[in-house]
């Protein structure tokens, strides 16, 4: 691997985890506002915020991968289009 390469790839780590955090202070705040209105008892909006900010972290661990592959994918495919146009 060379520096390019390895710059890169921690540019888009970050890039992804900036993603993915932000998807789960999102979908987090939504839990907060819904667990909050005084509809729900205390205990089932407890247990309600605490399985959805797992899955929340989950999805948003996802949605930071998946962001990550993209920018590979368009880098990859802006490299080939830039070499197949010297040829």
């Amino acid at each position: 691997m060379n520096i390019t390469q390895l710059i890169l790839l921690i540019l888009f780590s970050v890039i992804g985890s900036y993603a993915g955090r932000y998807a789960q202070a999102m979908f987090s705040s939504e839990l907060g506002r819904l667990a909050s209105n005084g509809a729900r008892t205390f205990a089932f909006a407890a247990v309600y915020a605490l399985v959805n900010s797992v899955v929340v972290f989950l999805l948003a661990s996802l949605v930071g991968i998946g962001i990550s592959i993209l920018f590979w994918f368009v880098l990859i495919m802006v490299f080939e289009l830039v070499f197949n146009s010297m040829r």
